[in-house]
């Protein structure tokens, strides 16, 4: 999906990411940070992401279920500063 898109910065729920993925995020998804790190190893969702030249920004771990969110930015996005 994120290859597909012509975005620079996309920001998804946690509700769409399961609709695209056609499967649930694990627990720790909503509950630790951690989960959306833009590390190498480890990880493979972060794998996936980066591997797409996205990385993991804003994330939203306090709103409802359904509008938990996170942003992602390309790399080749104007504003990106890699952390």
């Amino acid at each position: 999906y994120l290859q597909r898109i012509p975005q620079e910065e996309i920001t998804l729920t946690f509700s769409e990411i399961e609709t695209l993925l056609e499967d649930t995020l694990p627990p720790s998804a909503r509950a630790r940070r951690g989960w959306w790190g833009n590390r190498s190893k480890g990880s493979p969702q972060a794998v996936a992401w980066m591997g797409a030249d996205y990385h993991a920004e804003d994330l939203d771990l306090d709103a409802e279920i359904d509008n938990m969110f996170v942003d992602l930015y390309s790399v080749h996005y104007p504003g990106f500063a890699a952390a």
